[in-house]
């Protein structure tokens, strides 16, 4: 008992000094069935910052990785947006083969498929034909159905490696059961 009870005197003894020194900590007791008393720190945080849905925790923006998932992109439709990273103006659509309407034909920089066939082929042209790539449904298949940065290549496909940065003229859904 003694023991125990020097311990927490000791830990709060150890937490003044540490305000006292404008360090922050903070600390849990571990009262174990052995009678003996272990101390660890737990870090502590002061971002304030609420991360946006669909952000995750990966490198910072300047390391050339998206750090941002797409959201908003309904179960059923293929989505663009004229921004990378998902911003800006959206646009989707659920039809099986569609031209690109509004602004965002040939003007779009990140894309997701969401679509209820397993595969979404987004074309340079208006009417299904030149290069293509493809990304795979998130509802159907899980991987590889979004990309956030058109400009470095997108998805898979023989012209996939190209930069379809505002390339996007129109789409078709494809291997639907």
């Amino acid at each position: 008992m003694k023991k125990k009870i020097l311990g927490a005197a000791m830990t709060l003894a150890a937490a003044v000094s540490m305000s006292l020194l404008a360090i922050p900590s903070a600390t849990a007791v571990d009262d174990s069935l052995d009678d003996s008393l272990a101390v660890t720190a737990v870090e502590e945080t002061t971002d304030d910052a609420t991360p946006e849905a669909g952000d995750e925790t990966l490198p910072s923006e300047d390391s050339g990785i998206s750090v941002r998932q797409a959201t908003g992109c309904p179960r059923g439709y293929a989505c663009l947006w004229q921004y990378k990273d998902y911003r800006g103006y959206p646009w989707n659509t659920s039809s099986h083969r569609a031209t690109v309407g509004g602004n965002l034909n040939n003007n779009s920089n990140s894309a997701a498929a969401n679509g209820r066939c397993k595969k979404t082929y987004f074309y340079d042209n208006d009417d299904l034909t030149g290069h293509y790539f493809y990304l795979a449904s998130q509802h159907r298949v899980g991987g590889n159905y979004q990309d956030p940065f058109l400009r470095n290549g997108a998805g898979k496909g023989p012209f996939a490696h190209e930069n379809w940065e505002n390339r996007i003229g129109s789409i078709k859904f494809d291997d639907c059961k």
